[in-house]
């Protein structure tokens, strides 16, 4: 799952994960443990908890045959320093499906705003102008190119059968090019 931030990559990933058997792995689950065992004081020690909550979360999905994976993945040209790191993916899984939670970043912006995660990730010390300054940035970043990809717009309700259709048939198109090889 990738896309803007509070483009809906959670609430969607659960319940593809949920139509599909497979388990989800959300890095904020891996995060928000270490969170609570070592209250964040600032924006230096919520990056290193976030690094090493990625390395958490990487060797979870690397136990997983199937998994969907939802995170605030580093964005196409940007400087990979806070986000989670994407290389792993395709040394790891054969066949890898992007879905890309495509959002108006006016949305997710607002989605951003309200949204109470846990006080750890320091969202309140964000004003409402640099959280649309860093989101518009963001714009460009996604999707990724990660395998197949299918844009789902995430700012109206999914039709969740009709997008779990879709990736079984992608997982169908992928498994035949990869047993013609």
């Amino acid at each position: 799952m990738t896309g803007l931030p509070a483009s809906g990559k959670t609430s969607l990933g659960r319940q593809l994960a949920d139509g599909l058997g497979w388990p989800c792995l959300d890095k904020d689950d891996f995060l928000e443990t270490l969170y609570n065992d070592q209250p964040v004081l600032d924006m230096t020690m919520r990056r290193r908890l976030s690094q090493e909550s990625d390395v958490l979360f990487r060797d979870a999905a690397a136990e997983c045959h199937c998994v969907v994976l939802i995170s605030h993945w580093a964005p196409r040209g940007g400087d990979g320093s806070t986000d989670t790191p994407t290389g792993w993916i395709g040394g790891h899984f054969d066949r890898v499906i992007e879905l890309h939670c495509a959002c108006p970043p006016e949305i997710a912006i607002r989605r951003f705003c309200a949204r109470r995660r846990h006080p750890s990730h320091l969202d309140h010390l964000r004003p409402p102008h640099q959280v649309e300054r860093w989101v518009r940035g963001l714009t460009g970043g996604y999707p990724l190119g990660l395998g197949q990809v299918r844009s789902v717009r995430s700012d109206i309700p999914p039709d969740i059968e009709g997008l779990l259709a879709q990736v079984d048939a992608m997982l169908a198109e992928s498994w035949s090019i990869k047993t013609e090889m």
